[in-house]
């Protein structure tokens, strides 16, 4: 049995960083005058969250990437950036925003939240390309809430993609062979006359019939 002291020191040990760079502004597009501080045409990266590509050449790690509207796939070993998706959806940035992210088993394809955004990405690992964008209850109105994508989570048989909405108090699901929007779950309590629910994580029960 460890002691306190030893069990401390093995949870806090490390084997290191990945360094992640400024990211570069895409052609045409405007960072935030609020962040001068950054050297012209960067942006800061800031992972959000991130999921791990299993590969027969090793693992890759797939990165949201908040402030920068931009998605990474790096090498999970030495940190060299494979892959930059460009997640921008309007000529300043950030605008987007990149929430979660979430992989399929065989490592071809991902799928990345936009929570300022109001949709989802799909996206190609192979090639380094967008597939599509999902729009989740987008509001016509550029002042108007969105419905704050979150969490996803792909159903254990990977054929419909979980999206926790939690500006709109629901869950998405998406079809995931042809990536549309089949339906629509409330997270209202019963009897619960307002919103407020706001979902932000997702579990799917091992026979597939409940989600929490």
């Amino acid at each position: 049995m460890e002691s306190p002291s030893m069990a401390s020191k093995t949870a806090s040990s490390r084997q290191g960083f990945l360094k992640i760079p400024l990211q570069s502004v895409p052609e045409g597009k405007e960072h935030n005058p609020a962040l001068a501080s950054l050297p012209p045409g960067k942006f800061i990266p800031y992972p959000a969250r991130l999921a791990v590509v299993r590969g027969n050449q090793g693992d890759e790690i797939l990165i949201a990437d908040n402030l920068s509207d931009n998605a990474l796939l790096i090498e999970a070993a030495a940190g060299r950036i494979l892959h930059v998706f460009d997640l921008t959806t309007s000529d300043h940035i950030p605008a987007s925003y990149p929430y979660a992210v979430v992989v399929t088993r065989d490592g071809f394809h991902a799928y990345c939240s936009l929570w300022n955004a109001s949709a989802v990405v799909e996206l190609d690992l192979r090639t380094g390309q967008v597939v599509r964008s999902i729009p989740l209850l987008a509001s016509s109105s550029p002042i108007a809430a969105g419905s704050h994508p979150t969490a996803l989570l792909l159903s254990n048989d990977e054929k419909r993609l979980y999206v926790a909405l939690a500006g709109a108090d629901a869950v998405a699901v998406i079809g995931s062979v042809g990536g549309r929007l089949i339906g629509l779950l409330s997270t209202l309590l019963p009897g619960q006359d307002y919103g407020g629910s706001c979902p932000s994580a997702l579990a799917e029960a091992a026979n597939g019939k409940r989600l929490r």
